[in-house]
Formats: structure tokens, sequence, C-alpha cells
């Protein structure tokens, strides 16, 4: 098939471009459809697409923004993008339109629902969002229900296995000494000194990954908070800027256990590699319906609403009792099954009605 993805952000790294979640989503679908044999057109929503230091993908070409008139005679057989909004004009033609949509808000509300087109799908990146939100739509507009679709975002070819071993702890937590952040602040310090206090404990080693902690708008709060003077009481840390997203997976395989904050991070990222994040509540996590996560956190504790000591004694069973770490590790893997690549690919070849078994392979 030719397939034409639309990124949503800046690409500066080829498909390993450190990028927030909606651009990660259509990097990670132009490998995965790349390494199925698809040819892949690239571009970036008003921007340019470059490859940095990256190599080029198989099968992934890139074309600028500026220049897409150079395929406006080509019918592809599907476009993808994130967030685009249903009635919007696309840039390319296409069989086939597909729009990720982390979060439908408004797109529940008229006129939004009734100007889904024939040939386009909305697309939810995890099956507890699917689930919810189909049951919703089907109540409102029964033809729109049908157009909402189940479509993953691919992590790669297997999950890893259980990291026990590593005793690493990894914070994660772009930004959060930001001035404008200033609300989370006081949670990265307690999780923070917490992981510290769990690695004096225990011996292991403490890593923060995508943090650009030189970036001179944060040294108020690092001074503030103390955080560097806290990390200088163990031998084994380090401390590393944003790292293209190849890079931040060999650093997650490194590690045995994530601690976030209120938000996701790289916490989807962390799982399917099989570290065991810290829980929260309201966290971004991604979901599954076959997971009782409400009851592993009530069995590991709520990070958000536990005091830094209490943090400290989870951390410590988690690198120490390799039961209980194991027990979390199985539970909480299986909400990405998904996101595999072959069983992402078979979500996608639903949604276009696509046999990859025939010998004509055109849609």
């Amino acid at each position: 098939m030719n397939i034409f993805i639309t990124v949503s952000g800046p690409v500066f790294e080829g498909l390993d471009t450190p990028t927030r979640g909606e651009g990660r989503w259509c990097l990670n679908m132009a490998r995965c459809l790349a390494d199925a044999g698809h040819k892949v057109l690239l571009s970036e929503h008003g921007g340019e697409v470059l490859l940095g230091k990256s190599q080029k993908h198989p099968n992934v070409e890139i074309i600028q923004w500026r220049n897409l008139a150079r395929v406006s005679h080509i019918v592809f057989d599907v476009y993808f993008t994130v967030n685009h909004i249903p009635g919007n004009p696309y840039p390319v033609k296409a069989k086939r339109v597909l729009s990720g949509i982390y979060s439908l808000g408004s797109l529940m509300d008229e006129p939004e629902v009734s100007r889904v087109q024939d040939e386009l799908y909305v697309l939810a990146p995890e099956r507890h969002t699917h689930e919810k939100y189909s049951k919703a739509l089907g109540e409102k507009n029964i033809s729109w229900k049908d157009r909402y679709k189940l479509l993953c975002q691919p992590y790669g070819k297997k999950l890893g296995k259980s990291k026990f071993d590593k005793k690493t702890i990894i914070f994660s937590a772009k930004d959060v000494f930001d001035p404008i952040l200033e609300r989370l602040q006081e949670d990265a310090r307690k999780n923070i000194f917490a992981a510290i206090d769990a690695c004096k404990a225990t011996g292991a080693n403490f890593v923060a990954v995508s943090s650009d902690w030189n970036n001179p708008r944060y040294t108020p709060a690092l001074a503030r908070l103390g955080i560097f003077d806290k990390i200088k009481e163990i031998p084994n840390f380090r401390i590393l800027p944003i790292l293209p997203w190849k890079q931040l997976m060999v650093e997650l395989a490194q590690g045995s256990i994530l601690v976030p904050l209120a938000f996701a991070g790289c916490t989807p990222d962390a799982l399917f590699s099989g570290l065991v994040p810290l829980l929260t509540e309201d966290s971004m996590l991604i979901k599954h319906p076959g997971v009782e996560y409400e009851n592993l956190i009530e069995e590991m504790g709520n990070s958000f609403k536990q005091s830094q000591d209490e943090v400290k004694n989870t951390l410590v069973r988690l690198l120490t009792e390799e039961d209980y770490y194991n027990h979390f590790q199985r539970e909480l893997q299986k909400m990405m099954v998904d996101n595999l690549d072959e069983n992402v690919l078979k979500q996608f070849y639903d949604i276009i009605e696509y046999d990859e078994n025939r010998i004509d392979k055109n849609v």
C-alpha cells in the first residue's frame, strides 16, 4: 500500500525525533507500516521533516509540506494523522482517512459528529478509551460509532521481560522544573527524594531521562528544591538530556522502575520495555478492560497521595521483593498487548478492510 502520514509536531531526527504523544503515534505508525512492507510518505503539518543524525528508514520517504503539490495527482491508499478534526480539508487525496484522537472532547458535540465523511475513521489509541467512547457515541449517533475504531500506538515486535535484576530507578518528567509547572514541583521533589532514599537503602542506581536540567529556566526551582544536593547523596546516578526515541528505549531497557508524575511521561514505553511504574489514580497510563487497574493501585498505593516515606517504602519493596515486583510487571504489561506491532497491524487492516495475505496487495 501507499500511505501518507502527517506528523503532529516538528520532525528533526527522522522517526527517532523526541516528540509528544501525538507525534510519536504518527512516527511509530510510520515505522510499523514500513517494516510490514508498505510504502510510507511522511510530512509534517506546515513544517519541515529533517533526518538530523538519524538514518533513513526503509520504505519511508519524506516530503516537505511546501512541496505537497508534487503529489496532488496521487490517490493514496491511506492517509493517517493525529488530532485532525472531522470535516476539515485534508492535504492529499486518499481512499481512507484515519484521524487519531487522544480525547474526543468537543467531537462528542454537534455539528462535528455529523461531519464525518464516508472515507474518514476516527481512532482511539487504547481499548479502554475505545470502549468508553464507542458506547457514548452509539447513543448520540449510531452511524458515527461505526467510524470510531481502535488503532493503538505500536511500540515494537515483542514485550520486554521483567527488569527486576536491573536495580535502577528511572525518573521521567520532562520540563517539570520549568516555572510554568510549579504546581508539580513539590511532587517531583517528593518522588526524587524518595527514589534517592530508596537507592541509599538498597544500593540501586538513579537515572533521570529527558531531563534537560541544564536549562537556565529551571535553575531557580532546582536550587529551591535542593534536587542536586539530594542526588549527590548517592554514588550511582546519571542525568540525561532529551534523547532520540531509539536511545530512550535503550535507556529504559536498562531500568527496573519508572517514577513518573501525575502525567504519563514515557510510562507506556517503559511498560512495554518491562519496567514497573509507580501508580497514580489519575495517571495517563494506557488502560485495558481486562486489567483491574484500581485494584493494583490499592495494592501498591497511589504515589500521588503517598508521603515521601511511603513512596520510598514502595520503591524498596519493588527493588528487593522479586515476587512483589513481578506481580505488578505481569499485570501492568497486559495493558500493552494491543501495542505489539503485529496486533496494531491487525487493527489497521481491519479498519481499511485490507487482506495482507492477498496476492494483489492493493486495497
